[in-house]
């Protein structure tokens, strides 16, 4: 009788085991910068905890952290879609957003795109979890010596817009 149980229940894990999943290339990174970091004069330590850093800009600085992401040749000319997760801040008001860029290595704007935190964030002076996605065509996305840029900004407003856990992930439409 055990032998039929543990063969019945053998089956039903093999006849799960069978659903395929999409395969999707994906590249995740976090503040730890597995990547080249870019713009690390404006992450400062946390006055609250000494062992935490974010990054801090206003509409004067413009630029915060992010990274500068060489893509494999296996991601060129393919639709990409771009993951941002992150715990944000906004102090005055809420005018901060990511951008994601595509660039020459002469820093030629190949694409641009923007994801404003405003749509998920209304409270000031609170910590709060965003994420949100953006898709980059494959003639947005050429086989050129390019980089993938993906950072945060504040063009403008008033106050700060801070950025902790910041962290991205890159799938192969």
């Amino acid at each position: 009788m055990k032998k039929v149980v543990y063969l019945v229940a053998l089956a039903v894990l093999f006849g799960c085991a069978k659903e395929e999943k999409k395969k999707a290339y994906e590249l995740d990174l976090d503040l730890t910068g597995e990547m080249m970091q870019v713009n690390t004069q404006t992450v400062i330590q946390d006055e609250a905890n000494a062992n935490n850093y974010y990054s801090k800009v206003d509409s004067l600085t413009k630029y915060g952290y992010g990274y500068k992401i060489v893509l494999p040749d296996s991601l060129k000319e393919k639709n990409l879609k771009v993951i941002i997760s992150a715990d944000v801040k906004e102090t005055e008001s809420v005018t901060g957003e990511f951008i994601i860029s595509i660039n020459e290595p002469n820093m030629n704007n190949l694409y641009w795109g923007n994801r404003p935190v405003g749509a998920q964030v209304k409270d000031l002076n609170a910590w709060k979890p965003y994420k949100d996605s953006i898709i980059i065509s494959s003639t947005q996305n050429p086989k050129k010596n390019s980089h993938l840029y993906i950072f945060n900004s504040k063009f403008s407003g008033g106050g700060n817009f801070c950025v902790d856990n910041f962290k991205v992930k890159i799938i192969k439409q």
